[in-house]
């Protein structure tokens, strides 16, 4: 069952991954790949993997219903990446780098990825080994012939990439305009990430067969698959074990690779990145050049240590000049002069400008409990609290749209009180 995900103007508004170029997304399927990633990954969580497996032991039904609040699970929780990694990418180009309330709601979200993509990787190791086993146990238990074991194995659906072929090729050979519009939005609905521009790019690589009557083409395949789908439905009609056997077939031939090619796995990598980047700034992973080479653990421990850093101390980096145009987008706001309260802010990455007859300063950052503030120069200085009194008002410029903060922070939270089916302990860090 999925989480009900407290909505927000940012989801509401945009597409998955607005803030990659068409082409970006295009090249991203099988671009995070791992190598000899499984039988790695396997032999590192076989305990979690067997608790997977004692779990089909029991039931298969409880099993399936596992798999799929799962998936449900990793999917929303990608919906939380590709919002915080929007408006924070939306403001870097102003206020750059990572506050302590973003590497910390940024923690959270590490965490609760990396869990669900543990959750969701030790079904999918166990899935081929699960279907081998049934099979076999299915065979046996009704005696099965060759020819009805074989009818088993084979879907009743057609599998992702039969019908990601055979309905762009449906496409391809329509030549009635009342349809074929209908047809472009549902693919680009069902494959390509809601994504005009990047159905354009992938369709025009595509490649169909040529001369001849492609409709006939066409409907003959489509005969064909439909007649083995007819066979499959009637051979485990009222059976509820191959009914079953035939939704853990879904997992493994649609569910993964449609996930993949819409996209929803890529927000919770930019995440990752997000946070690598910021860790390699602070001199951290030194010497790692993907963040997809760093064990859960030294991911974890990293980003720790990032985090106690920025309690200490923080510069925020201003975008080009500090002009009115500069700030354009971003609020704001009059707030109460106290130093607790301007700490406060840059904390939350929101610089504040101190306003007094004899010059404004902005004041950018802090070192324990010290101010700093930008010199004309470009340089920092140190904020007496003598000088902080002379200040007679304060304004800050509010780096996110609070309210939307808050409903994300809420939303996260509301992901963290999911029932985890694994030892969740060492990504708790963060909650």
């Amino acid at each position: 069952m999925s989480i009900e995900q407290t909505p927000t103007r940012a989801t509401q508004e945009r597409l998955l991954l607005s803030y990659l170029s068409p082409e970006e997304k295009h090249h991203l399927v099988g671009s995070f790949v791992v190598e000899d990633f499984w039988p790695i990954f396997m032999k590192e969580n076989s305990d979690s993997i067997n608790r997977f497996r004692q779990l089909a032991k029991e039931s298969i039904p409880e099993f399936i219903e596992a798999y799929q609040d799962v998936w449900d699970y990793v999917i929303d929780v990608n919906k939380l990446d590709d919002e915080f990694v929007y408006e924070g990418l939306r403001r870097n180009s102003v206020l750059q780098g990572l506050s302590l309330e973003e590497l910390t709601l940024a923690n959270k979200l590490l965490s609760l990825s990396l869990y669900s993509e543990l959750e969701k990787d030790c079904l999918m190791a166990l899935n081929k080994t699960i279907l081998g086993e049934l099979a076999e146990d299915l065979r046996a238990r009704y005696n099965l012939s060759d020819d009805e074991y074989q009818l088993l194995m084979t879907p009743s659906f057609e599998t992702f990439f039969v019908k990601y072929h055979f309905d762009h090729f449906e496409y391809a050979v329509n030549d009635n305009p009342d349809t074929k519009a209908g047809q472009r939005e549902d693919l680009i609905r069902n494959f390509h990430a809601n994504d005009p521009a990047l159905f354009e790019l992938r369709y025009a690589e595509m490649q169909f067969p040529v001369g001849g009557d492609l409709s006939a083409v066409f409907a003959m395949q489509k005969a064909g698959i439909a007649q083995r789908a007819a066979m499959k439905a009637e051979f485990i009609s009222g059976r509820a074990d191959f009914v079953a056997f035939e939704k853990l077939l879904e997992y493994d031939n649609f569910l993964d690779f449609e996930y993949r090619y819409n996209l929803e796995a890529c927000p919770e990598y930019y995440v990752r990145k997000m946070l690598f980047a910021a860790c390699q700034e602070a001199g951290i992973f030194a010497g790692v050049e993907k963040p997809l080479r760093l064990q859960d653990s030294e991911f974890i421990s990293g980003v720790n240590e990032l985090i106690r850093l920025r309690e200490q101390s923080y510069v925020i980096e201003l975008g080009p000049g500090t002009d009115d145009d500069t700030f354009a987008d971003i609020e704001e706001v009059l707030i109460e002069g106290s130093k607790e309260e301007v700490l406060r802010r840059l904390k939350q990455g929101s610089p504040s400008m101190g306003r007094r007859s004899e010059g404004d300063v902005m004041i950018v950052g802090y070192e324990g409990e010290t101010l700093l503030a930008r010199t004309a120069e470009g340089g920092l200085v140190a904020v007496s609290d003598e000088e902080f009194d002379t200040f007679g008002e304060f304004v800050t410029f509010q780096k996110y749209d609070r309210g939307m903060i808050e409903g994300l922070s809420q939303s996260i939270d509301g992901f963290i009180a999911r029932r985890p089916y694994l030892d969740r302990t060492p990504y708790e860090h963060a909650f």
